[in-house]
Order: C-alpha cells, then structure tokens, then sequence
C-alpha cells in the first residue's frame, strides 16, 4: 500500500491575495501547514482516518482564521449550523 496523505482547505470565502497582506496570507499557510502536519503524522502513527479527519477538523474550528467553530459567521437566521462526519455511505 502507498503512503497515506492528508489534504484540507481553508474555505472558499470571497478573500483574494489583493485584500490581505503578506502577513497575513502567511498567518493562513501557517495555520492549514500545522494542521496538516498534525494529521500526517497521526496518519503515520497507524490513527484512523476517521480520527484523522476529526483532528483536522477541530483544529480548523478551533483557529479563528476560518470560517468554523471560533471564526464562524452567523446564519442568516442569526444562528450557527453544526456540522458533520459520516463514516460511510
């Protein structure tokens, strides 16, 4: 069997380079390279990949950069959606 890798993203808000500095793109590649790295080696440990995902998802919620958990914008109902892992079909 091959290696086992890990991909996220960040979102796919409206934010072009333009509108943000140097600085803070790098703050973003920072963050996501961190989360990756962490499930990269959860992966390599033996983790599952359920276990994976759900890792990388909690350290994107808990990074206020993104739009989730902590950096999550309200609803239009004013309200935060919760989301969701399925393991399966």
């Amino acid at each position: 069997m091959g290696k086992a890798v890990i991909a996220i993203h960040g979102g796919a808000g409206a934010i072009s380079r333009a509108q943000m500095s140097l600085q803070q793109e790098l703050r973003y590649i920072e963050a996501l390279s961190a989360i990756v790295e962490t499930g990269q080696k959860m992966l390599e440990a033996g983790e599952s990949a359920l276990d994976v995902v759900t890792e990388a998802v909690r350290l994107l919620e808990e990074c206020p950069l993104f739009n989730a958990g902590i950096g999550a914008v309200f609803t239009r109902d004013e309200t935060h959606e919760t989301g969701r892992l399925c393991d399966g079909w």
